[in-house]
């Protein structure tokens, strides 16, 4: 009797294979926002981690000097040069960065030439992963017929709750405010506003009388996207984050709460100047006269921010104004003295 052999072959159907297709892609879709979330947390991580790396460094500059650096450097010793010197710049040493500090020309103003090497250097302390501020520069074409470069950064200190100097003053960086014999002489207490951080002069830890652990002196903002500046136009720049320059560029306000709808204002003039010599301003007010930057991130939710005692919070969007604002002062809202 013969014997016959069958084979039967077996696979998928088309119906089969798009079922398990479907799947796949179902489940893909629920691991991504698993894996982003994870990544950004990570990155989180870092950012808080910078923090506290700056706190610790601005900490060792105040055991040395006896003060925390100033927010700005004012005028040089010979009266020519109003400096801009941004504290990120005076804690480089502290950061394991003194190579870069040292290059430094502490006579020349922070946008002369001579300058332009080190304010271009990526400091990875300064920048969050989070962003796109690393690797990335402003390069500016000055009237003068040279141009300069600075790099991006996320963290800004903060000048308190309001504005970078009073608006009621002289700029910082106007002639009349140099120093007797060179100038009028400003009293540096006109340009308080009772920030972690101020014009020129630094605050011993003694003048933090709302407590070292409930005043923020550092937080983020999401660096400027504009890299490229000619300042011979009226081009409004968006200066946010940039570690080696002075005002809004490297500091942040509490005028705001984190990640505000509210706009950030890149616009400076001197509201002490008559109105009809000023800039336009951002809103016809005298409140804008420095500009102003709130503290921003991209970690959903909320702010990293670093209190004057090295400690790091993370402060949530929808903070009360008034509780951000109080957090944002050295004395409870109060204006010291320079002494």
């Amino acid at each position: 009797m013969d014997r016959k052999t069958s084979y039967q072959t077996y696979g998928f159907t088309l119906v089969e294979l798009l079922v398990v297709i479907a799947i796949i892609a179902i489940l893909v879709a629920l691991l991504l926002p698993a894996v982003q979330a994870a990544r950004e947390a990570a990155r989180r991580t870092q950012c808080t981690n910078n923090h506290k790396q700056t706190g610790l460094a601005l900490l060792n500059y105040e055991q040395h000097q006896e003060t925390f650096p100033p927010g700005n450097m004012g005028w040089n010793k010979s009266g020519t040069e109003w400096l801009g010197h941004t504290a990120l710049f005076l804690i480089l040493p502290f950061l394991e960065q003194g190579i870069v500090e040292s290059q430094l020309d502490y006579d020349s103003r922070w946008v002369n030439p001579v300058n332009d090497e080190v304010a271009s250097a990526q400091i990875p302390t300064y920048q969050c992963g989070s962003d796109n501020a690393k690797g990335r520069m402003v390069r500016t074409f000055h009237r003068y017929g040279y141009e300069t470069f600075h790099s991006r950064s996320n963290l800004c200190m903060s000048f308190g709750p309001s504005t970078i100097y009073p608006c009621n003053v002289r700029a910082p960086q106007d002639f009349s405010t140099r120093p007797y014999p060179y100038g009028r002489g400003q009293p540096e207490e006109e340009l308080d506003t009772g920030g972690a951080f101020r014009m020129n002069l630094g605050r011993k830890m003694r003048k933090f009388t709302d407590g070292t652990s409930h005043t923020v002196m550092v937080s983020e903002v999401r660096a400027g996207q504009d890299d490229v500046w000619h300042a011979f136009n009226d081009q409004v720049r968006d200066g946010r984050g940039i570690w080696a320059f002075p005002f809004q560029h490297s500091s942040y306000l509490h005028r705001n709460t984190p990640n505000s709808s509210a706009p950030d204002c890149m616009r400076s003039y001197n509201c002490g100047e008559p109105a009809e010599e000023r800039p336009a301003p951002c809103n016809n007010s005298c409140s804008e006269c420095n500009g102003h930057t709130a503290a921003r991130s991209y970690h959903p939710g909320g702010v990293n921010a670093l209190h004057c005692d090295g400690s790091v919070a993370f402060y949530d969007d929808g903070i009360d104004l008034a509780v951000w604002q109080a957090v944002a002062t050295i004395a409870g809202g109060e204006v010291v003295s320079s002494q």
